[in-house]
């Protein structure tokens, strides 16, 4: 049986509250834009997941390109662009 001592186990406590904490600003500081914020996908569905920044200029192309492929649903995430990705 493994054995722990207390600087051990709060170290342990610590790095699992850091993680959280992490995982919460994270939350908080996430926008929904625009359209549902749940889908339910069939069998045969796929999502594109896709992390943009400053993409206004292939954007629109990203998208249509990928629906005449099929993809209906689409979760874009911005990193900070300053162009007008975004709007």
């Amino acid at each position: 049986m493994p054995r722990f001592t207390l600087s051990k186990l709060a170290g342990r406590i610590h790095a699992q509250f850091s993680s959280l904490r992490r995982r919460a600003k994270l939350a908080m500081e996430t926008q929904h834009i625009s359209g549902p914020k749940k889908i339910s996908l069939h069998e045969n569905e796929v999502v594109l997941v896709c992390l943009l920044k400053d993409a206004e200029y292939y954007l629109e192309h990203l998208i249509e390109h990928h629906r005449s492929i099929g993809v209906k649903h689409f979760l874009l995430i911005d990193n900070g662009s300053t162009d007008k990705t975004t709007e």
